[in-house]
């Protein structure tokens, strides 16, 4: 398994500590300069939200894991979904979603015409 991937492996299991969960799932949403990461832990009959603010290793491992496995536009992903079993066994999906995206880039062409000294982010696979 790829030590970025582990990373999010154990940081999800940390996040678990003292719940007794079924199933638990992390978000991570991604664009150039911008990270989001929400989790749940799904319980017996419900599921319930799972707060924390990752440290500057987990943002690292992100970013690395984004960078090895979005390299060109074939294989590219905005979003990240890491579903841990109890049994330790977990799935991930790399995800495009092209509607965020679309949103995104309307964003930044609103704030370039504002501001014309505005850097619109790019992908790292559009800095080639």
């Amino acid at each position: 398994m790829d030590e970025n991937l582990n990373k999010l492996v154990d940081f999800l299991r940390e996040l678990l500590v003292g719940i007794n969960w079924n199933e638990a799932i992390l978000n991570i949403e991604i664009q150039p300069g911008m990270l989001g990461l929400s989790g749940w832990a799904m319980l017996d009959e419900h599921k319930e939200s799972l707060r924390t603010k990752p440290n500057e290793n987990i943002k690292t491992a992100i970013r690395k894991l984004h960078s090895m496995t979005s390299t060109n536009e074939s294989n590219k992903w905005n979003r990240f979904k890491l579903i841990l079993k109890k049994n330790s066994e977990f799935v991930t999906e790399y995800i495009w979603d092209h509607d965020w995206q679309g949103k995104i880039e309307e964003e930044n062409k609103r704030i370039k015409k504002l501001k014309p000294d505005y850097k619109v982010p790019k992908w790292n696979w559009e800095l080639e």
